[in-house]
């Protein structure tokens, strides 16, 4: 222990007696390090592990099709109602399948009357999501029985501009567009959508409000209002390809039995592809390489480095070696020394990186959702 210190102490002297060399190391590491740091943060949010659900790789976004509506909406079309009910009802690839709809209401019965985003949502959505409700609880099977009272869950950012520190929204009423609605839960803090149309649209819904069956409420609108959004978790094994192929054959069952399904076919995307557009991807993942390559460059500049300081420092060694000295010791302090640099560029790399990050999160790019 004693020798450790010996050799710290000794270290510290030798860097400060060359301060061109010991800045010039730790710039180049520090470069590397915070550089990489920050941008694997982004990656890992954006592309690694985008999506706080369970098993997001089985998961699937299930939309309706028509090239006559051109290239970019044609893809992807919402659905109705009632063919979110029969490929509900009537699918075999599906372990679950929920449907939401997006709008703006206007919220009174709070502080002070405002306009939120907000969705409908059916009572399978967020299970098959995997989210389980922070406190309270997301909604049931029985929430969507057409005329019963509304219920709402919210997420945790409502919550707390809402409610003060230890108020439990589960359980108060609220107004939206003039119809009493009871919070039956609050969503985990982690929970958000996937973005829409490959990384387009990137919905924030403040509340989302039980979607109940419009069927017998307003039966044409059910069928020929295209409002819905529709999840799909795949049961296990089923490929996306199968569940496209399925899909397109029941697709075609029901247009022959609903004259407003002609014309329309069925596109089903994993949620990776829906939530990022894909040349942004492919340029994250390239700028990613290059930033690699930075860092092993970086790490070549201070083997050369040091490479050339212990050439220079030979005589050095020559002579403790002749007083003495042993090659263990001296190989103590080349690794001590090089612990101290690494050390202390690793520190700043970090700093750095997490000075980069929240530049990043301030600017809000839209892909970027919590880091």
């Amino acid at each position: 222990m004693i020798g450790f210190f010996v050799d710290l102490r000794s270290s510290l002297r030798s860097l400060a007696r060359t301060p061109t060399y010991t800045i010039s190391v730790v710039l180049a590491l520090l470069l590397g390090i915070g550089a990489n740091t920050a941008f694997f943060s982004i990656m890992n949010t954006v592309v690694l592990n985008p999506f706080p659900y369970q098993d997001p790789d089985r998961l699937v976004m299930v939309w309706e099709s028509n090239p006559a509506l051109g290239a970019l909406i044609g893809p992807r079309v919402a659905v109705s109602w009632q063919t979110f009910k029969d490929w509900r009802n009537q699918n075999h690839v599906f372990e679950r399948i929920g449907g939401f709809q997006l709008f703006k209401t206007n919220l009174s019965g709070l502080e002070k009357p405002e306009e939120l985003s907000a969705g409908y949502a059916s009572s399978d959505f967020f299970p098959l999501l995997g989210v389980k409700a922070h406190l309270g609880r997301v909604f049931l099977p029985e929430d969507e029985v057409s005329g019963k009272g509304q219920v709402a869950v919210v997420t945790s950012g409502f919550a707390s501009r809402h409610f003060s520190k230890g108020d439990n929204p589960v359980g108060h009423s609220l107004v939206l567009d003039g119809k009493p609605t009871v919070i039956v839960g609050v969503l985990p803090a982690s929970f958000h959508l996937p973005a829409l149309y490959a990384g387009i649209n990137e919905p924030k819904p403040d509340i989302w409000v039980s979607l109940q069956a419009m069927t017998a409420r307003d039966p044409i609108a059910a069928r020929q209002q295209r409002r819905f959004f529709v999840a799909a978790r795949l049961k296990a094994g089923v490929s996306v390809e199968q569940a496209r192929g399925e899909m397109l054959e029941l697709t075609h069952r029901l247009a022959q039995q609903d004259s407003t399904l002609e014309g329309f076919a069925v596109n089903v995307f994993p949620f990776q592809v829906e939530n990022i557009e894909p040349d942004f991807r492919t340029a994250l993942l390239l700028q990613w390489a290059a930033l690699a390559l930075i860092l092993m460059m970086a790490c070549a500049t201070v083997a050369n480095l040091a490479l050339l300081r212990w050439n220079a420092r030979e005589k050095e060694a020559a002579v403790m070696l002749a007083l003495g000295g042993n090659r263990k010791r001296l190989v103590s302090r080349m690794v001590t020394e090089s612990g101290l640099l690494v050390g202390a560029a690793w520190l700043l790399g970090l700093l750095a990186a997490y000075l980069g990050i929240r530049v990043v999160v301030a600017i809000r790019p839209s892909e970027i959702y919590e880091i």
